[in-house]
């Protein structure tokens, strides 16, 4: 069994392996942190992980989570179940020069320098880099391909089902992600299914006034910018602060020659209090991607809370 060390002392661990040079100074060093003789074939896949622990040999398995060495370059590799088992199985590099590859999951994969260490776990396939950058390929079930340089204390989720990839809340910057041949960057907590739009409430007006007594309505516009196109956006999917919009118009919003898309909702149907400084407006495109945009606003003194009916 391993002896517990706790996540920070597991990883720094791992990270010290390539130190040295010498393999077998670096397996006395990790077995007198984890298991006694824990790689009996010396092939870098610890006996816990290990389909063949006697023989030397690239595949692994955890029962949840499997992957087989593609090449080993001139790395040495460690293998093992992580501690946490929520987060699968580590996969750490050290000592060589060359990039080593291997594949987990299925058709998802990842190419590791020397000091690169990362965790991968199946089902919805879920990885986290813990030192370094590690380059990272996932193939969806019907072939498609996505592709990322995912840095150091960030981390994915990945869909083969439906190729999409979701970021942890938790993690330390967006992420770019090329799929399909095309850059999309994801937010914390976001995903590729998801999109961040610019919008504008009450365009030409500062600050963002809002009576949430009047009986009329508020502009909100959705702006095309250098890589979304508002017209993309299915209007009867438009939802700002729990309103849909009463009717909308297509017209260049802010003056820069392209087209907005101009949404205007009854003030009244809003979900607004007078502590609001915020509004969201959601909705999907035609394609079926969601779409998300934010904007301050300023509830007029005297402004009275609803409740949503």
């Amino acid at each position: 069994m391993y002896k517990d060390l706790g996540g920070s002392d597991y990883i720094g661990a791992m990270i010290r392996l390539r130190t040295t040079d010498n393999y077998e100074r670096n397996r006395t060093y990790i077995n007198q942190f984890f298991l006694e003789d824990r790689d009996a074939d010396d092939d870098g896949i610890f006996d816990v992980v290990d389909t063949d622990e006697m023989v030397v040999s690239d595949g692994f398995s955890d029962g949840t989570t499997t992957g087989i060495i593609i090449e080993r370059g001139d790395q040495n590799l460690v293998i093992t179940d992580a501690t946490n088992p929520a987060e699968g199985v580590v996969i750490a590099a050290y000592g060589g020069t060359e990039k080593a590859r291997v594949s987990f999951c299925g058709n998802s994969k990842s190419s590791l320098k020397s000091g690169r260490v990362m965790t991968a776990t199946c089902g919805s396939v879920k990885v986290n880099v813990i030192n370094g950058t590690v380059e990272i390929e996932f193939m969806a079930d019907d072939g498609r391909i996505a592709t990322v340089n995912l840095t150091e204390g960030n981390g994915l989720l990945f869909d083969p089902t439906t190729f999409v990839i979701a970021a942890p809340e938790n993690n330390s910057e967006s992420v770019v992600i090329v799929m399909d041949g095309a850059e999309i960057t994801i937010e914390p907590g976001g995903s590729s299914n998801e999109k961040r739009v610019e919008i504008d409430i009450k365009p030409g007006s500062y600050p963002n006034s809002i009576n949430l007594k009047s009986k009329g309505v508020v502009s909100v516009a959705v702006l095309t910018t250098d890589n979304f196109n508002a017209g993309d956006v299915d209007p009867n999917t438009v939802d700002f602060a729990n309103a849909s919009p009463v009717r909308w118009t297509i017209e260049d919003v802010d003056g820069d020659n392209d087209l907005d898309t101009l949404y205007k909702f009854k003030t009244q149907d809003l979900i607004l209090d007078e502590n609001s400084t915020e509004a969201n407006l959601k909705g999907e495109t035609f394609e079926g991607t969601s779409i998300e945009g934010s904007d301050t606003v300023k509830i007029v003194p005297g402004g009275k809370a609803k409740d949503k009916k």
